[in-house]
């Protein structure tokens, strides 16, 4: 075999290698939530440290898919506590703004995980949200970004959840 065709063959593998490595990230943040109306009779106020964990993959500079979990804090009253967890995949589209500086904004859906005063539900809803990056470098960034969680049918309503949160997101 010649030696020419086996380096070039190496070298595509290694650039096709490459430019999908800069495709791929991951991240995490941390922040707080605002829970909104009534679930499983519970009507008080937000609490505890919220998070999330992503991974993710671009398309192109301008849309990627981010799968991920999250941690939605809890609501508390007289008559108890009520607190979700989160699977969700999301589309996710970046405009640049500056030098360094871009403006997210996302939809997709997410499947929460639901436990209260009667037990546990599930629930299944849209999510959106919005968010500005600073890159701090080529393969890091910096996020803040705000959340909106509308999941159907939890304890026989509806759960509208707000969750704010700044973190990083690092390429691989």
């Amino acid at each position: 075999m010649n030696f020419s065709r086996i380096f070039t063959a190496m070298t595509i593998v290694a650039a096709a290698s490459a430019a999908h490595a800069q495709s791929l990230y991951g991240g995490g943040s941390i922040g707080g939530s605002d829970w909104h109306g009534s679930v499983d009779g519970i009507d008080g106020g937000s609490r505890g440290v919220t998070g999330k964990v992503y991974g993710g993959y671009s398309i192109n500079p301008n849309f990627a898919i981010e799968a991920g979990a999250a941690r939605l804090g809890s609501m508390r009253d007289a008559n108890g506590k009520v607190g979700a967890n989160s699977v969700f995949v999301d589309g996710v589209g970046t405009l640049p703004l500056a030098d360094k500086w871009s403006l997210l904004g996302r939809v997709g859906v997410a499947q929460a995980r639901f436990s209260g005063p009667t037990g546990g539900d599930t629930g299944t809803g849209l999510k959106v949200g919005t968010g500005v990056q600073y890159q701090l470098s080529p393969t890091t960034a910096l996020r803040a970004e705000y959340e909106q969680y509308r999941l159907n049918s939890v304890f026989d309503s509806h759960a509208n959840i707000g969750q704010f949160t700044a973190g990083v997101k690092v390429n691989f």
